[in-house]
């Protein structure tokens, strides 16, 4: 991500350029109640969803009501997923840019064939027996 803010501009005081709000769910992983927050408060305009080895970070975010509410996911595009912000400024380009990247990596399908529209999940942990 890049700022607009000079080195000597406090971290608190820094603006984001609207195209720089893309928020890597990855590496390192986040807890998932501080990328919620981070989510509902900074509003990236894009996120490149958690590998799918964090079944319970993914399990979380997928059946989030109000993130399906504010954001497109689209599951397993870009290996694990990608969400754009419904309201994001910068929308219009990212849906271009997003139908020139499927029409190369999924031909013959459309970024709608992916939509996530509602998914539900018991929230529960699942331990492997120690037989």
């Amino acid at each position: 991500m890049t700022s607009n803010s000079s080195p000597s501009t406090p971290a608190s005081a820094t603006t984001w350029s609207p195209c720089s709000t893309l928020l890597l769910a990855e590496s390192p992983a986040p807890s998932i109640q501080k990328f919620m927050v981070f989510a509902a408060t900074r509003k990236p305009d894009l996120i490149w969803m958690p590998n799918t080895a964090y079944t319970y970070q993914r399990g979380v975010l997928f059946s989030d009501p109000t993130f399906l509410a504010q954001y497109d996911l689209y599951a397993g595009a870009a290996d694990y997923g990608i969400a754009i912000r419904k309201d994001s400024p910068v929308r219009p380009q990212m849906e271009r840019q997003l139908s020139i990247f499927w029409s190369q990596v999924y031909p013959g399908t459309t970024p709608s064939d992916y939509l996530v529209h509602s998914a539900t999940w018991t929230g529960q942990k699942h331990t492997v027996p120690d037989n």
